[in-house]
């Protein structure tokens, strides 16, 4: 199927720098969100013969746009704090009830105040009108709003992870079931207790592949997933990192801060840092925090 290695290539590519290019895409989005929006107020005002100075409408469409695009990162990280997944989704929609209502008034007051402040410089009042009355009419826009943006981040996180891969635990693994993932350079050793799980199922792009436990290199938390750093792939297992640790060989891997966890072996440096904190440099060039709790520990580890 050709769309799928261009698929899986546009989506990697863009987990490559997650902030910027979301950075860019809201901002477009909004920009030209508040550019319609003002085009087509100044139509209708000019329809129905109402006389505003030129800078007023878009002065309403773009302050409102700004405000929202403030906004994009709260919703994004109350999405991925409360996903929506069938299990919870009645516990999880009441928190994004309450977060929407807090998505209007910051929206509102900030519109507002921005709003005020070009008023003032125009040597004019602003009038945002009767606040109880106008605060429902917004909400009820707001609301529409957050909802839109939970489902968006909901369905590209979606997408994301579909391109990377996601991992499951192999309970009784088969070599002979699924292919090896590609360019897998089999270590020739397996953790030494036998109720390890020595290897993960990746599913990626409707395909499945088997990941040895002792090629992850460092597991990094991220919300509800643990990602699993594989030779320079990501695949995020729906696992906590204290869970995802006691699943591996202690032997060979170490806690090294509370949301990361690393290959003994992998480690091509240690870096000082302020405060007793560390910075560890995995031979793939993958730079893990160290907190001060773990840092004897991982001396005491890498001398031995």
């Amino acid at each position: 199927m050709p769309p799928a290695p261009l698929l899986e290539r546009g989506l990697l590519a863009l987990h490559r720098r997650p902030l910027l290019v979301a950075v860019l895409v809201w901002t477009a989005i909004y920009a030209l969100s508040g550019w319609f929006e003002t085009r087509t107020l100044q139509m209708d005002y000019a329809r129905l013969g109402i006389a505003t100075e030129p800078w007023e409408i878009p002065t309403w469409q773009g302050t409102s746009a700004l405000s929202s695009l403030m906004l994009v990162a709260l919703v994004g990280w109350a999405e991925a704090r409360w996903p929506l997944r069938w299990g919870q989704l009645r516990h999880h929609l009441a928190f994004h009830a309450g977060l929407s209502v807090a998505y209007c008034l910051l929206h509102v007051g900030g519109m507002v105040a921005m709003r005020e402040a070009v008023y003032a410089w125009q040597g004019a009042d602003y009038d945002f009108g009767e606040w109880r009355r106008e605060l429902l009419y917004e909400y009820l826009k707001d609301a529409r709003s957050y909802a839109l943006l939970v489902v968006v981040f909901h369905y590209s996180r979606s997408l994301m992870r579909l391109a990377q891969g996601e991992a499951r635990l192999l309970d009784e693994p088969d070599a002979d079931a699924f292919p090896t993932a590609p360019d897998a350079a089999l270590p020739a050793t397996a953790p030494t207790d036998a109720r390890l799980p020595r290897r993960f199922v990746v599913r990626k792009l409707g395909r499945e592949f088997i990941v040895e436990a002792e090629r992850i290199e460092a597991a990094l938390a991220s919300g509800n997933y643990a990602n699993l750093h594989v030779e320079g792939a990501v695949y995020p297992l729906r696992s906590t990192l204290s869970q995802l640790e006691a699943q591996l060989d202690a032997e060979r891997f170490l806690r090294v801060h509370r949301s990361a966890i690393v290959r003994i072996d992998a480690i091509a440096s240690v870096a000082a840092g302020e405060g007793g904190e560390a910075s560890v440099q995995l031979r793939s060039g993958l730079v893990v925090p160290c907190s001060r709790r773990y840092r004897s520990q991982l001396k005491d580890r890498i001398k031995g």
